[in-house]
């Protein structure tokens, strides 16, 4: 027979022999931290790859309908530049009727030509805004990129959280029924059986929290996406970096754009001069017979700065404004990109020590279980050292996806586009 330790905790949990091992912790997921949480759970579909998301997500953006408008008003314009005259021509047509039969009948042609430069000038113009048009493309799809990144990996991070909280769980349940067993054996007390059970109840509580917050990200990705499935979180190579940020490029086309519009509104201070070719019949009436005459006639309109003078105002001081907004974005880019790094680099070392931790206190929690099977500890201490173990493995979950959120932002404010 069996004699409680006298140091035992009223519960009747310190013993000095027992008939059950404990094999669910020596072999259980207190053994080994979880890794990175999957991308995908049981019964979900395939994941796909992330440049897949983006261009899902992207085509659902009113972003994209935006930008698609602007490259076909740029394009329509650029085919406007490229036409035999700026302006359509147009044809006039006259009739006049007399006395005594006489009439007078006139058709002319108008047509509109291009001035030395002022073509050149409205292709160059038209092609630096279908440039733009086209940046802003890459602009759009690189924001969308970082919000299906930001949702991707809390729905990791919550995986993480899931995976811990499942482990726990089936701990604490096995642990429960090797409770009741001894209990039914007369080795423990029932208030013992009752401490497991309630500590079954509460990891099935977190459990249940945890799945809910899964399901909520899995439902934020799947609202911007437009797709059911996870995304695998494998990013590109950094190397591939681009050589200039979208956003950089975009404030440089824009300056472009501008310089551009600037020449063309200086070539365009007036009218096109017009052309047109008439031809006049003329019938006097009585015997008399008709008369046919070809006339051809310049007009040629006066520029003032009237209506170019505040556009070209206008344009200047749009210059001067992107000329500052550009400095201020390239400030903030370099800012951005040592945070990202930094961060990046912090999670890494975050992590090495999240590792120690968590296998010092596994070590513990094993040497807290032989003691509880030698009668030495008891139970609500096995209990602690239990959830202890736990919270260390779960945060190191955590942390390994933090790890790969920072990688994500820093390819993000590298201008790293999948």
């Amino acid at each position: 027979m069996w004699r409680p330790n006298r140091a035992a905790s009223p519960a009747g949990t310190n013993l000095k022999h027992q008939r059950w091992a404990a094999p669910w912790l020596l072999a259980g997921a207190v053994t080994c931290a979880p890794s990175l949480a999957q991308t995908t759970l049981p019964g979900e579909p395939a994941a796909i790859a992330l440049a897949q998301a983006v261009d899902a997500a992207w085509e659902r953006a009113a972003a994209a309908a935006d930008a698609r408008g602007r490259e076909q008003v740029a394009l329509a314009r650029q085919a406007a530049a490229s036409g035999l005259t700026p302006q359509a021509p147009s044809v006039d047509l006259a009739r006049r009727n007399g006395r005594s039969g006489a009439n007078e009948t006139e058709l002319g042609v108008v047509a509109p030509f291009w001035t030395p430069g002022r073509r050149s000038a409205l292709g160059a113009a038209a092609a630096a805004e279908l440039d733009v048009a086209r940046a802003a493309q890459h602009v759009g799809r690189w924001r969308v990129a970082g919000e299906v990144r930001e949702a991707a990996w809390s729905r990791a991070l919550h995986q993480a959280d899931l995976a811990a909280a499942q482990e726990q769980l089936r701990v604490l349940q096995s642990l429960s029924a090797d409770v009741d067993r001894r209990v039914l054996a007369g080795d423990l007390a029932r208030a013992d059986a009752l401490v497991a059970r309630a500590e079954v109840l509460g990891a099935e509580a977190l459990l249940a929290e945890m799945q809910q917050r899964v399901a909520a990200a899995t439902t934020k990705l799947t609202v911007l996406t437009g797709l059911a499935n996870p995304v695998d979180l494998s990013e590109p190579d950094r190397s591939a970096s681009p050589a200039e940020h979208p956003e950089l490029v975009l404030a440089r086309l824009e300056g472009e754009r501008t310089r551009a519009q600037l020449e063309s509104l200086r070539r365009s201070r007036r009218d096109p001069p017009e052309v047109a070719v008439s031809w006049r019949q003329e019938r006097s009436g009585g015997a008399q017979g008709r008369q046919d005459s070809v006339g051809v006639a310049l007009r040629i309109p006066f520029g003032t700065d009237a209506r170019s003078g505040p556009l070209e105002a206008a344009a200047l001081s749009e210059l001067e404004v992107l000329r500052v907004q550009t400095e201020r974005l390239t400030e903030r880019q370099a800012a951005d990109v040592r945070t990202a790094r930094e961060g990046f680099e912090t999670a890494q070392q975050q992590v090495a020590g999240e590792q120690t931790r968590a296998a010092l206190l596994r070590e513990r929690a094993q040497l807290l279980d032989k003691s509880f099977r030698a009668g030495e500890t008891a139970l609500p201490d096995l209990l602690r050292a239990l959830a202890t173990a736990a919270q260390a493995d779960a945060a190191l979950a955590r942390q390994r996806a933090a790890v790969g959120a920072a990688r994500a932002r820093l390819n993000q404010s590298l201008g790293v586009t999948p």
